[in-house]
């Protein structure tokens, strides 16, 4: 049995790479896709701050599927990081900080949970009116219906649900 290292934010053997170029993370997506494409999106998990009784979207958010796992996290303005297999839900979120009491949960994404995943792509932000217009923004998961985005918050993870309209329903900031 291999030992458990300590990783980033707490999250046993995590130490990921994290890009500016969306080019980058599309090469990382192309495995993470042709693994997942047409299986069901089972559930997805964030960490709980039990202390604080509120959700702690800093850390990675967790897309489960029948036989994968895959992590998406957003870090500083435009830095992103998506992998398969590096984190577990079952695996404890190692307490490195006093203020926060962390564990896995799942989190309320109905929109998207028990739909066949189309594709996992890169985004850019695309509102003019936002400072990072034009930077690496997060990841797009698509579906029939819409897409499920987990995408930079200002240091955080903000989920967004597009439908197939493009009407666009923000699905939790940590804040909630």
């Amino acid at each position: 049995m291999k030992p458990v290292e300590k990783g980033w934010l707490g999250i046993p053997d995590f130490n990921p790479a994290f890009s500016l170029d969306k080019e980058e993370v599309a090469t990382w997506c192309v495995p993470i896709d042709q693994a997942v494409r047409g299986q069901a999106l089972m559930k997805v998990f964030a960490a709980y701050d039990l202390r604080h009784d509120c959700w702690n979207l800093d850390l990675p958010m967790l897309l489960q599927t029948a036989g994968h796992c895959i992590d998406v996290m957003n870090f500083k303005l435009d830095e992103v990081t998506v992998g398969i297999g590096r984190i577990s839900p079952l695996a404890p979120i190692i307490q490195t900080w006093e203020e926060w009491v962390l564990e896995w949960r799942e989190y309320p994404c109905t929109q998207a949970t028990g739909k066949a995943i189309h594709s996992i792509e890169p985004t850019i932000e695309d509102e003019e009116r936002n400072m990072n217009h034009g930077c690496l923004n997060g990841i797009r998961v698509g579906f029939d219906d819409g897409e499920l985005l987990i995408q930079n918050g200002l240091d955080t993870n903000l989920l967004w649900w597009v439908n197939a309209e493009g009407s666009r329903t923000c699905l939790g900031n940590g804040n909630d």
